[in-house]
């Protein structure tokens, strides 16, 4: 069976709860709204935004080790 959630429900909820556990729903609250309003159509929008983030010299000097030479599995 469902639990009926609506916002008479919440409200007693809250009416319950002591400071700390207030605190915890409104962060709660907060990282849901931070969430959703940061959603874009485009998934990699928050990658491609980091992009600017890193220094113009990173992994400038970033050296590939040689491959490994490896048993087949077969």
């Amino acid at each position: 069976m469902e639990m009926v959630v609506n916002r008479e429900f919440i409200k007693q909820e809250l009416d319950s709860l002591n400071d700390e556990q207030l605190k915890q729903v409104a962060d709660f609250i907060a990282s849901v709204k931070h969430r959703y309003q940061n959603l874009d159509a485009n998934p990699w929008r928050l990658l491609f935004d980091s992009l600017q983030l890193f220094s113009d010299d990173f992994m400038a000097s970033r050296e590939q080790p040689a491959l490994e030479v490896r048993e087949s599995l077969e």
